[in-house]
């Protein structure tokens, strides 16, 4: 025997609650805004490749190589209400891409940089997105898979708190 749709419990166009409120499928966002506190993180990951030598390294790094980087770029933030975001991902991308790539992507680093380690160019980074990314709070930069520096602002002023600055893994 076959049961109406509605005792299935599957929301019709005619059973559907009012606008924001749950639909039986999910929490609404309504629900959702109750239920949320604080802030949230929002991560993007961007790559570039560049060469650059290390002057102050005594072994194979001096001379000039490269490498396919990975940027991650972690913004803070509530959740705004009228876009249920904290930043649009197009935004993010279109700042770290206006601000940076002209300069890293495909480029000697050596050029505008006297020594480019991960870890000053990631401090270089953070200046150059800092002002156009309200809540910055993280930047991990990624020499190659596994080697990383992290760096959360001068003294840790990342707006997520992290204490990592210029911590290094790999």
């Amino acid at each position: 025997m076959r049961r109406p749709i509605a005792a299935l419990g599957v929301a019709t166009a005619d059973s559907r609650q009012n606008p924001g409120e749950s639909d039986g499928y999910g929490p609404s966002t309504r629900e959702l805004d109750r239920t949320m506190s604080g802030d949230l993180e929002v991560t993007q990951e961007f790559m570039f490749s560049a060469a650059h030598r290390l002057p102050g390294y005594d072994g194979p790094c001096e001379d000039v190589h490269g490498h396919n980087y990975k940027l991650t770029v972690t913004v803070k933030g509530p959740v705004h209400n009228r876009s249920g975001m904290v930043i649009d991902f197009r935004t993010l991308e279109e700042v770290v891409k206006k601000n940076i790539f002209p300069q890293l992507d495909h480029r000697m680093l050596n050029d505008f940089m006297e020594n480019p380690t991960a870890e000053y160019m990631v401090v270089w980074i953070w200046g150059k997105l800092k002002d156009d990314l309200p809540g910055l709070c993280r930047l991990t930069l990624y020499e190659q898979p596994g080697s990383s520096v992290t760096y959360c602002g001068p003294e840790g002023a990342g707006s997520c708190g992290c204490r990592a600055e210029g911590r290094r893994s790999g």
